[in-house]
């Protein structure tokens, strides 16, 4: 079997109503820990750029020498990957082990060369040494884009050499999230054949996939590669040559007749174009492998009825140009990406394939990988991202709209009656934007006989102890701006009767955003699913014979990422408590963690203060 660590790529589909699950954490930065039960000794690994036929390749070594430091027998599986432009020209490991060559893409669903080369090492005592060695050509350099320092394993002592020849000038690193504890030097020699850049790095800690992470180039040390494109617009001119595909469509009027059938206005076509491809073609997220940037033809991805970001986008163009409108392809570096392709060149800087579209004088930026939103909603994951725009022989480049957390909005308001001593009413469910995709999406991944109970489950509590009755859709359309959902609600367990006094718990608790975020061990920073206003609601009608003794003042805690938020207001016989959260910013760096957890407990304290009525 081949274990494959995937670094990381794309939309991430985060659930609403489960706990955020947080990762094993890590004490202290850059220092090995007893869970590293294997580790590589010394590491030497060696870019070497040259230029062959007349165009500029590079050799790459990677030697590696791993130790177990468990008792127990492990396995490791040191691999490298390679395509029809990367090749590995040599691989070796002491001992008797062999090389294994293996493709890494379920077969026909992409075009996409990824293969993969590893060992199926054991390691069967303590203080047991292997050594392995790979070399490769990259005979594109623009698939070297970008090299990280960390490794799957806690690195004592690793070198990091780059040997540009003057021939190659062009070419330069441009480092990212460099440490600041020295446990990564850089020496710089120049001479009349060109430089040699040499990263000296020890104590590395591994690569850990923790739970809520941001993407790895965020926060990871590595070098961007750039030289392999001069400008985006030669980036957007192979991009566009990579895009010529196929794009006749068999039977093409026919679908469109259908799919616009009733349509009466011109964005009611592109909008029951989008849906259509929303609903009827299913997105397969993959693994980047080194040529998957050519996407699949249109026709193809309609036989299939899946396709990546790229086949769907470009499927919704065809669809819509057949009709006369102004779609284009668009690449984009989204969220995930701190990295401009203005800024640099190389494809590393773009992640995401969507469709803009041009009419009655606006810009709709249609990603039809987001099942659930309409034609109007700019996803989050894209929003205030530069994007690349198809324009001809050239491109336009715009930085998308970003209307941050007032667009997606999780909400959900009860409205009570006391009714001996116990509260009795209706609740309504409203989630917009990525809220609303983020609920659907996870809604159709639960199984089929157990759906009522999740859409009931979403009206109740944490601990579900409400008695939750009717609950029916008001609206759940894809192209609706909303989805909305409603019930009725007995709840027996908010009420606290001591004497002539009812004390009330308002809070709902019901918001899944706000966990504490466990640091003991933590080693990267925690990101929120998406820039969103979650809002929490509950007002009841006092009784004619109670009268209101105490009403908690509340509080407004501003944070890094936002504003915490509740209020108790009473407003004649009505009474309102309102809990609040704005994440403006979702992503917590590892040095706020603690001041987060702070924040959302004095709020939650809050929250959680009771109301206390008397009887008259």
């Amino acid at each position: 079997m081949v274990i494959i660590k995937k670094t990381y790529y794309q939309t991430r589909v985060l659930r609403l109503s489960f706990l955020f699950c947080l990762a094993l954490l890590y004490v202290q930065a850059y220092s090995q820990t007893p869970d590293d039960k294997v580790i590589i000794n010394h590491c030497d690994e060696t870019y070497t750029f040259v230029m062959k036929d007349g165009k500029p390749y590079v050799s790459n070594t990677i030697e590696r020498e791993y130790i177990s430091l468990s008792k127990l027998s492990l396995t490791i599986q040191p691999s490298v990957f390679y395509g029809n432009d990367i090749t590995v020209d040599h691989a070796s490991c002491s001992g008797s082990y062999k090389a294994n060559y293996k493709s890494i893409t379920p077969e026909n669903v992409f075009f996409d060369d990824t293969k993969i080369c590893f060992f199926h090492i054991n390691l069967d005592k303590e203080g047991k040494k292997v050594r392995t060695t790979f070399q490769r050509t990259f005979k594109d350099v623009k698939y070297l884009a970008r090299v990280f320092f960390t490794d799957d394993y806690f690195i004592r002592t690793k070198t990091l050499t780059f040997k540009i020849p003057s021939s190659l000038s062009d070419f330069e690193l441009v480092e990212y999230n460099m440490p600041t504890d020295g446990s990564v030097k850089v020496s710089h020699t120049d001479n009349a054949d060109g430089r040699q850049i040499t990263y000296t790095i020890t104590n590395m800690p591994a690569q850990k996939q923790e739970k809520m992470a941001p993407s790895p180039s965020k926060y990871l040390p590595h070098v961007i590669i750039k030289g392999a494109f001069k400008d985006h617009h030669d980036l957007y001119r192979w991009a566009k040559m990579m895009s010529d595909v196929n794009c006749d469509i068999p039977g093409v009027d026919s679908l469109i007749a259908s799919i616009t059938h009733g349509c009466t206005s011109a964005m009611d076509k592109v909008c029951a174009t989008y849906r259509w491809v929303q609903e009827n073609i299913h997105y397969v997220a993959f693994e980047a492998g080194v040529s998957a940037h050519q996407p699949d033809r249109p026709s193809e991805v309609l036989r299939k009825r899946y396709g990546d970001c790229k086949g769907m986008s470009l499927l919704l163009k065809t669809l819509l140009c057949r009709q006369g409108f102004d779609a284009r392809l668009t690449d984009v570096g989204t969220t995930d990406i701190p990295y401009r392709m203005t800024e640099l060149p190389t494809l590393a800087s773009a992640n995401h394939v969507i469709c803009t579209l041009f009419a009655n004088g606006q810009s709709y930026y249609l990603d039809p990988t987001c099942r659930f939103i309409p034609a109007s909603h700019i996803p989050g994951h894209i929003q205030g991202c530069e994007a690349m725009i198809e324009n001809g022989d050239d491109c336009i480049i715009q930085i998308l709209p970003h209307p941050g957390h007032t667009i997606s909005k999780d909400s959900l308001c009860y409205h009570y009656q006391l009714v001996d001593n116990h509260f009795e009413g209706s609740v309504v469910y409203t989630c917009t934007g990525d809220m609303k995709e983020l609920f659907m999406r996870q809604l159709e991944q639960t199984r089929q006989g157990e759906k009522q109970t999740f859409l009931e489950n979403n009206l109740n509590s944490d601990n579900h102890t409400h008695q939750v009755s009717d609950v029916h859709w008001e609206d759940h359309h894809p192209s609706s701006p909303a989805a909305v959902l409603k019930g009725n609600v007995v709840n027996r367990h908010s009420i606290q009767i001591l004497d002539n006094e009812l004390y009330l718990e308002l809070n709902p608790h019901n918001n899944y955003f706000i966990q504490k975020i466990d640091t003991t061990k933590r080693v990267s920073d925690f990101e929120l699913p998406v820039a969103c206003t979650i809002v929490r609601v509950v007002e009841f009608t006092l009784p004619d014979d109670y009268q209101v003794v105490h009403i908690p003042q509340g509080i407004t805690q501003p944070t890094r990422q936002g504003l915490l938020s509740c209020s108790f207001i009473q407003d004649g016989h009505v009474i309102r408590y309102e809990e609040r959260m704005q994440i403006e910013n979702p992503l917590i760096r590892l040095a706020d963690i603690l001041s987060w957890n702070e924040a959302v407990s004095q709020w939650t304290d809050a929250c959680n203060e009771q109301v206390i009525l008397r009887k008259k």
